[in-house]
């Protein structure tokens, strides 16, 4: 455990969680997004489209996760276009709990570098990131997947953070539909 802190602490950038608190984020209920760093034990940030059929599929994966684990999920929808209504058939269509952070203006998404949906964030608490990019590999190319996932790298990260597993891969590339820059 000593090794993976070492390795955690000198080797994976970290978010200022009072500059993602300086964004006035909302979620598409008009509720503020306001991070503290005691909060939970784990952040996730997950970028979804919901016209994405890759955000679509991953959706429970997540959900299964998120009650697993000490986690913090905010799902973050970053590209324009999107409205209230949308989103809202999006959570009801697909039954997930965790709030969606409207994020048109990609403060986020420019900060954390995202670039496809849907994409992965794993934080700790103080903000350093543990993990960030593909769920699993599940989808190894656009419109191509395997029956189901042999490496399931976001599940890895948060097992090595509870001192089951060490694992330093602490980024893949994320397979998933294109957000659109502004």
């Amino acid at each position: 455990m000593a090794l993976f802190s070492f390795f955690t602490v000198f080797f994976s950038p970290s978010i200022d969680l009072e500059v993602i608190n300086s964004m006035g984020l909302t979620t598409y209920q008009n509720e503020e997004v306001w991070i503290s760093d005691s909060e939970v034990h784990f952040l996730l940030f997950i970028f979804i489209d919901p016209n994405c059929p890759i955000s679509q599929k991953y959706i429970p994966r997540i959900s299964s996760l998120a009650d697993e684990y000490d986690l913090l999920v905010y799902g973050v929808q970053p590209n324009p276009g999107i409205d209230n209504a949308e989103i809202i058939k999006f959570k009801e269509d697909y039954e997930f709990r965790f709030p969606i952070i409207n994020d048109t203006t990609q403060k986020l998404t420019y900060y954390l570098n995202a670039s496809v949906t849907p994409e992965v964030f794993l934080l700790d608490n103080s903000g350093i990131i543990i993990y960030s990019g593909a769920i699993d590999n599940w989808f190894f190319d656009l419109g191509r997947y395997r029956k189901s996932a042999t490496n399931h790298y976001l599940r890895n990260a948060l097992d090595s953070n509870y001192g089951t597993l060490f694992s330093v891969n602490n980024k893949t590339k994320a397979i998933g539909c294109l957000i659109q820059r502004e």
